[in-house]
């Protein structure tokens, strides 16, 4: 099995959320993660976003790092008229 292991730091700028969320849905039981030793643990993408995409509306969050909530076409504002 070919596992790919990322920090939490990792994962949240991939959610795009805070680290500190990621430790919180650790807490709860909510993320599954690999513990490299007493003090070190890292997150399989795999599972994380298959948990992810099962637990949210919003598939988005779920798209790769490159590929940012940000970058998604928006709707354009009207521009102000002088």
């Amino acid at each position: 099995m070919n596992q790919k292991l990322v920090s939490a730091k990792q994962l949240a700028e991939r959610y795009s959320v805070h680290h500190t969320t990621i430790r919180k849905w650790v807490r709860t039981g909510m993320l599954p993660v690999v513990h490299i030793n007493s003090r070190c643990i890292r997150f399989d993408l795999e599972q994380c976003d298959a948990v992810i995409k099962r637990r949210t509306k919003n598939p988005r969050l779920v798209q790769p790092a490159s590929t940012s909530p940000k970058s998604f076409p928006t709707e354009e504002s009207p521009k102000k008229q002088q």
